[in-house]
């Protein structure tokens, strides 16, 4: 294989995405993955509209999603057990598909025209030059020094990579706890609201026949105790719906949207998306969307940067995240609502959004 010009830190759904673009402009890229093949992660496993959207732009059709996991056709909110709204999807489909089927379904897809290599660590990222790279990769065959022209950081919201380099968004953070259960669920995406869990909301969804993901997500700082006691207070919530079984925990800390982001590229060839750039939706915990869209916008911003040697591809990506996500995230009334659901007031993004402008 020719050196790659692009390295990829991260094989999730951002970086699978950015990787899919490269490699369809005949970019050669070399992609890391610090985890092994099949590795979970903790997640309501939904992919609505958006995500949807860029899955069928990466070639995965709906008959595709469908075989990984269970479609819905409706979303509905609960409070204290009552029911509050329902929405239903119509024609936009949407699909839960556990992460770990999905995201090796993607990997295994990317793998065949990108060079993947798991269990590797990327410890850090040096300039050498003009446009030029070194990536300190620690694999299972040891150290390696590999030369790139650009780098895209989309290894998630644990890595610390993007936040050295001040490319992370400067993101808020939320707490969840999710597993599997047995147990029958109507084709919606159930979002619960209960005082125990204020602020933040619980989910039940189907994943297939006879199986559900349940989980919570909190917003504010929670001690791994106390969340697991959260979570297992609403689970017994939703025992009367058949909901039982002993499940596999999973927790996981996000990074949301702040709107105090400025830039998402550093001059010269690096790039953020996903996760790893803070995009997840700060008031719903909604991360694939964003990390698909943004890893499709990241790899054409940096097959650009490549095919042009300049920074005007990187300088416009990071202005369409501003604009984009500060758009996206802007204080609706439906997004008010949903805030006082959780049982707390944000800074909403639009001014959020407003405070960021005054600062470029």
């Amino acid at each position: 294989m020719s050196r790659p010009r692009v390295a990829i830190i991260g094989a999730g759904p951002a970086g699978c995405a950015a990787a899919t673009v490269l490699a369809r402009r005949d970019i050669a890229a070399v992609m890391f993955e610090r985890g092994r093949p099949g590795k979970d992660k903790a997640c309501g496993d939904a992919f609505m509209g958006e995500a949807v959207s860029a899955l069928t732009a990466l070639g995965m059709m709906p008959r595709d999603l469908e075989r990984l996991g269970a479609a819905v056709s409706a979303v509905s909110l609960f409070a204290h057990g009552a029911q509050l709204w329902t929405w239903r999807l119509g024609k936009d489909t949407g699909f839960v598909m556990p992460r770990k089927a999905f995201d090796q379904a993607l990997r295994d897809r990317t793998a065949s025209t990108t060079d993947l290599r798991y269990e590797t660590r990327v410890r850090n990222i040096v300039a050498t030059g003009r446009n030029q790279w070194t990536i300190d990769a620690q694999g299972p065959g040891g150290r390696e020094d590999i030369n790139v022209d650009g780098v895209i950081i989309a290894a998630g919201s644990a890595d610390g990579l993007a936040r050295r380099l001040g490319v992370d968004g400067r993101p808020t953070r939320f707490w969840s706890v999710t597993g599997y259960r047995h147990g029958h669920q109507p084709q919606i995406l159930a979002f619960d609201f209960l005082l125990g869990l204020r602020p933040g909301y619980g989910w039940c969804f189907p994943v297939g026949e006879n199986q559900v993901n349940i989980g919570i997500c909190a917003f504010s700082p929670t001690k791994g105790h106390a969340l697991r006691a959260a979570f297992d207070t609403y689970v017994q919530s939703r025992e009367s719906s058949g909901i039982a079984g002993c499940p596999s925990l999973r927790g996981g800390v996000g990074n949301g949207w702040s709107g105090q982001g400025r830039l998402w590229h550093l001059g010269g060839g690096v790039i953020s998306c996903g996760d790893a750039a803070g995009l997840i939706d700060p008031l719903t915990g909604e991360g694939l969307g964003p990390a698909l869209q943004s890893g499709l916008r990241a790899g054409t911003a940096m097959a650009e940067y490549c095919l042009y040697r300049h920074d005007g591809p990187l300088e416009a990506y990071s202005a369409w995240v501003r604009e984009h996500y500060g758009d996206r995230h802007a204080g609706t009334s439906l997004r008010r609502n949903w805030a006082e659901l959780c049982g707390f007031k944000p800074l909403m993004p639009d001014q959020m959004r407003g405070s960021a402008e005054g600062r470029r």
